[in-house]
């Protein structure tokens, strides 16, 4: 009895340290993307370092795991390797996961960052978001410029409130020492379908006021 017990805790010892690889993995993931967005830097160091080793841990571990297609995808970016990430992030994402939130929406941001048609924006934020109704995770969408008098912000808050599915939103410079664009921050509200082009098939930001 002894024996049994000692092989039942060490089972679970196994079991439980890959799932604290995982989310360490995710933490770190999701500290890099935010470091990455608030900087807007292109991310050539991702996964560099510990997070390397955390993707070769993962490729030993479960190497045929669509998170590890992921994280593969992810260094294969910061190696300019445009060919390899795509074809691992849909590998990634012909697996049809629902619990990677990381990737749902890193998705969707990528697709928003490449320039992607319309329809294939919307579907990746709505399948995120109908998967992550409650997620208070933001998507950027990039402006050349922005409002430069108070009563041009109000105009422009209210007229993003009035879009049924944004639930809250942020613009702001990227670097406000420069003329480097600037950045609207969208969190989603639940249970509404997601129609980007609102926002992205507009000329600049003041459309976005002219048109109410």
């Amino acid at each position: 009895m002894p024996r049994s017990r000692s092989v039942f805790r060490v089972s679970r010892f196994h079991r439980y340290r890959i799932l604290v690889v995982i989310y360490s993995i995710g933490i770190f993931v999701g500290i890099r993307e935010y470091s990455i967005s608030r900087a807007r830097e292109r991310p050539v160091d991702f996964l560099a370092g510990e997070g390397s080793v955390f993707t070769d841990v993962m490729i030993g571990v479960n190497p045929k795991d669509p998170d590890t297609d992921f994280l593969r995808a992810m260094r294969a970016l910061s190696e300019s390797d445009e060919e390899g990430f795509s074809e691992l992030l849909e590998k990634a994402l012909s697996a049809d996961i629902k619990h990677n939130e990381l990737l749902l929406q890193f998705h969707a941001q990528h697709l928003l960052n490449q320039g992607a048609e319309t329809e294939e924006i919307n579907r990746a934020l709505n399948r995120w978001h109908q998967n992550f109704p409650f997620s208070e995770r933001v998507i950027t969408v990039s402006f050349a410029t922005g409002p430069t008098a108070p009563y041009e912000a109000v105009l422009l808050e209210n007229a993003l409130s009035e879009i049924p599915w944004v639930a809250d939103s942020e613009f702001d410079p990227y670097d406000p020492e420069s003329s480097g664009g600037w950045r609207l921050r969208l969190m989603f509200r639940r249970g509404e379908i997601i129609d980007i082009g609102l926002l992205t098939d507009v000329p600049s930001w003041e459309s976005l006021i002219s048109r109410r």
